[in-house]
């Protein structure tokens, strides 16, 4: 049947399970916690750009750790390129679609104008804190 005679790896199969037991209890805190990072990033960006851009998706049905924004007048190559100066590192499209250089197919299916604004994924991590989006603005 294809797999291979032995005993099973009990001890990686146990710290899988003990894993994921770990990631469950910290889910929703964590959750909050990056859902807390985003408001402060989309606040940030009001103070900053004055509505001068957008955000790419809905904001009540999203995971919490990114966001996905157009900056009216912007290019994403230079952008990425003169973040990456800073160690600020993000991207222009879907972590699907990472290395390619035409548009997303989720920034198309949202219609968005790539020639008006400069796409960047935002993503914040276990490590992200608030002084870390203080830094990127």
């Amino acid at each position: 049947m294809g797999i291979r005679s032995g005993t099973e790896n009990i001890p990686y199969i146990y710290a899988l399970g003990y894993a994921s037991e770990l990631m469950y209890k910290e889910l929703k805190s964590e959750n909050e916690r990056l859902l807390h990072l985003s408001r402060y990033f989309k606040n940030k960006l009001d103070l900053h750009y004055k509505k001068q851009y957008i955000i790419n998706g809905s904001l009540q049905h999203r995971l919490p750790n990114n966001l996905n924004i157009g900056l009216m007048g912007a290019n994403s190559s230079n952008l990425i390129t003169d973040l990456a100066e800073y160690s600020v590192y993000v991207s222009a499209g879907a972590a699907c679609h990472e290395g390619k250089l035409k548009v997303s197919p989720v920034i198309e299916a949202l219609k968005i104008d790539t020639s008006k604004y400069g796409i960047l994924r935002i993503s914040f991590g276990l490590k992200t804190k608030i002084s870390d989006i203080d830094y990127f603005f």
